[in-house]
């Protein structure tokens, strides 16, 4: 897909929790994307979040055919975070995991492909573990029946999309 040059911002989901939340500084959700990849890392990656027991919903992007964001509205421990992190951290080496997109706004009709989805239901307890706030948004977005009443403040960041200069891409200021 081409890129959408009328959008020059996005909003994103952070993993952390709201400064407010009472879990902010023990817990995260992990969140992941890839572009490009291969059935064996988009396997690797579905593996991971069912190797630690997380809900999420894979969705696809307009980066190309291999192009998925996961999204989880689990809490986990920052370590176990960290330890996820570094299971897979081979698969998208740029990314930091911290922010994930949640607006269909980087490609021209990206949101023809972006609510195409899968679910995973891993989570052994998801009316405790899950995010009250993060399941009703999924549930909305995605038209899905996750479950979740951990009570949680989360957190949306607006950023601008980099700047296309002389054909590269470059940060705007």
């Amino acid at each position: 897909m081409e890129l959408n040059y009328m959008s020059k911002y996005t909003t994103g989901l952070t993993s952390t929790l709201s400064p407010n939340d009472k879990l902010f500084k023990t817990h995260r959700f992990f969140l992941f994307e890839v572009d490009k990849a291969s059935y064996e890392s988009i396997d690797r990656i579905d593996e991971l979040y069912a190797d630690y027991q997380l809900d999420y919903i894979r969705h696809r992007t307009g980066g190309g055919s291999g192009s998925f964001h996961w999204l989880s509205p689990t809490l986990i421990r920052k370590t176990e975070w960290k330890k996820m992190i570094t299971e897979v951290k081979d698969i998208n080496i740029k990314c930091p995991m911290t922010t994930i997109r949640v607006e269909p706004n980087k490609y021209v009709n990206e949101q023809n492909i972006w609510y195409s989805h899968i679910v995973g239901r891993h989570c052994v307890d998801p009316v405790t573990n899950n995010s009250d706030a993060l399941t009703s948004r999924l549930n909305f977005w995605f038209d899905e029946d996750l479950q979740g009443k951990q009570p949680t403040i989360i957190r949306f960041v607006k950023y601008p999309f980099p700047e296309k200069v002389n054909g590269l891409y470059v940060e705007s200021s």
